[in-house]
Order: structure tokens, then C-alpha cells, then sequence
């Protein structure tokens, strides 16, 4: 999606990378020279310690409270059984779910 969201960016337009665990492709420079196009970083890493927990629980609390209100509701797109959750997994992996899998663990 990266590099479909960077041909919407007006020339000087900032494209900012948090995450990206799956990796990301490899970029043209020349694009980003020829539109003077900015790509930023962002990562919890820089924080101290302390600072980082701090960003996570007031995350966390505020996550649960749009819980609590019914304001949030995580959208799941199936649930597998623990047996075939290598197969999830491997799904996972190559980009072919959509939303949250669950594993049911009881019967």
C-alpha cells in the first residue's frame, strides 16, 4: 500500500513510515528528488524506556475505554481451530488475510 499512497503525494508531501514489520520495496530515489518528496521514519524505539511504557499504557487506556463505550470493535475476519494454525500463520505471513484470526482454543 506504501507505494500506492506515495503516487497521491503532492510535490513536497511527506510519506511517514511506522512499522513495516513485512518489510517494505525498495524505493527510486529519482522519484523522491524529482517531486522533492520526503520520506520519514517513526518508531517507539527512540523513546527512553520509561517514556516509551508511558506512550503504551495511555495507548492501551485508551483503546479500552473506546472498548468499554462500544466505539471500537476489531474486525475479524475468522476463527481457526489451534490445529491449523501453522496455516493461518503461513497466511499471515504472505499477505493473503484480511482483518483480525482468531484461534479458538476451547471446544
Amino acid at each position: 500500500m506504501g507505494e500506492r499512497a506515495r503516487t497521491a503525494l503532492a510535490p513536497e508531501g511527506r510519506h511517514v513510515l511506522c512499522g513495516h514489520a513485512g518489510g517494505i520495496r525498495p524505493i527510486d530515489p529519482r522519484s523522491f528528488y524529482m517531486a522533492n518528496l520526503t520520506l520519514v521514519g517513526a518508531t517507539m524505539g527512540a523513546y527512553p524506556p520509561a517514556q516509551g511504557r508511558a506512550i503504551e499504557e495511555d495507548a492501551h487506556r485508551a483503546i479500552l475505554e473506546l472498548l468499554d463505550a462500544g466505539r471500537f470493535r476489531p474486525v475479524v475476519s475468522r476463527a481457526v481451530d489451534f490445529d491449523d494454525v501453522p496455516k493461518a500463520l503461513t497466511e499471515l505471513a504472505e499477505r493473503r488475510s484480511m482483518g483480525r484470526v482468531i484461534v479458538r482454543l476451547g471446544p
